[in-house]
């Protein structure tokens, strides 16, 4: 790969986000699976592949889905810090972000997620899914399997560290988040 191919530093931040973003609107996107890492309640290191399903750039956050009685979800209740790669062969890019996970189950963002999913899954809104022409229609989800054993988990990123070859040429830089992305090259 010619290194004219490098992204420059000023760049580098939209283009981890645009790529997060093709990861949840493209199945065949190299950022669409990636590995996630959790720590276990033995302060063991647990990583698992997973799927992006949902990214919020103002937030510095990305989404996915779980199960709430899944491993993952249980080492994010006791420890949110957690740390995730994604890899993009044909343009060599490497991705690792740090930062906090929150769980959500029976909430605002649970329910939004959990609509997404539905959405994205070609079923149509979740409310009609769930509960057609319910009144009550929260009080109906709830007592449905598939909403309550549903949890989406928000990873907050912290830190994000790109790192790209092409022409024998590397560029690897770090953002951190600081009220405000803060860029700082690094040196191989």
């Amino acid at each position: 790969m010619d290194s004219s191919l490098l992204i420059p530093d000023a760049r580098v931040l939209d283009q981890a986000w645009e790529r997060f973003g093709a990861g949840v609107e493209l199945a065949c996107h190299p950022f669409r699976n990636f590995t996630l890492a959790t720590t276990d309640g033995s302060g063991l290191p647990q990583a698992r592949l997973m799927t992006l399903r949902g990214v919020e750039r103002d937030a510095g956050r990305l989404w996915l889905h779980s199960h709430q009685h899944s491993a993952k979800v249980m080492e994010i209740t006791s420890n949110p810090a957690f740390a995730a790669t994604f890899f993009d062969p044909e343009h060599m890019v490497s991705i690792r972000v740090r930062g906090t996970a929150a769980c959500h189950l029976f909430d605002s963002a649970a329910l939004a997620e959990f609509s997404r999913g539905a959405v994205a899954a070609g079923r149509g809104n979740a409310a009609d899914l769930l509960w057609p022409g319910s009144p009550d229609a929260l009080q109906h989800a709830i007592t449905r399997k598939a909403f309550r054993e549903f949890v989406a988990i928000a990873l907050t990123v912290d830190e994000l560290v790109w790192m790209q070859i092409a022409g024998g040429k590397v560029r690897h830089v770090r953002f951190r988040e600081r009220e405000g992305w803060q860029c700082e090259a690094m040196v191989d």
